[in-house]
């Protein structure tokens, strides 16, 4: 099964993620927007794996209290196909603390994670082809800055369906300090 492990965005983000996604699609030659249900923000992938107990017991070792998730604004990474769009989320001292001390564990039970630096970003639209009337203050101005408070992290099953990407919950570790 192809698993990740990501923090699930209130309905409110949601929302305001799902009308920029409305915006590109309607300013662009070609894009294929994230769809309303698969939005996150994503702290490990862990790829095609049968190893799921060992995942759960790598998830809860990591400890962290409670902290704010913060919007920041628009981005995208550049790739041949067309570009990746996203909402940019705040590289804060406890987001990248709870991610780096994530990959250790699942390191430690000797999964592959990527060693690239960790740009936290929810992802809006792929393959995004602008058109000439795309307004990246526009797009900006839809995704206002946004908090919520983190209270757990999710391993989530990634699944095709006719076409269509699902992703299903199979465990949740609380944020807590260290016992």
């Amino acid at each position: 099964m192809r698993l990740f492990i990501a923090v699930s965005l209130p309905p409110l983000w949601k929302d305001r993620m799902d009308t920029a996604t409305h915006y590109l699609k309607t300013h662009t030659e070609h894009c294929i927007p994230t769809p309303r249900g698969t939005f996150h923000l994503t702290l490990a992938f862990l790829g095609e794996t049968d190893r799921l107990a060992d995942v759960i017991q790598a998830m809860d070792q990591v400890h962290g209290a409670p902290f704010p998730l913060i919007s920041s604004g628009i981005g995208q990474f550049p790739l041949k196909e067309g570009d990746l769009w996203w909402m940019g989320i705040e590289s804060t001292p406890p987001l990248m603390d709870l991610q780096a001390k994530l990959a250790d564990s699942l390191r430690g039970a000797g999964f592959e994670i990527s060693d690239k630096p960790y740009q936290p970003h929810a992802s809006l639209a792929r393959q995004v082809q602008p058109k000439p009337d795309l307004d990246a203050a526009e797009l900006e101005r839809l995704l206002p800055p946004m908090s919520f408070e983190v209270r757990y992290m999710t391993l989530f099953r990634s699944d095709w369906d006719r076409g269509n990407l699902f992703y299903t919950p199979l465990h949740r570790t609380m944020l807590t300090e260290e016992n």
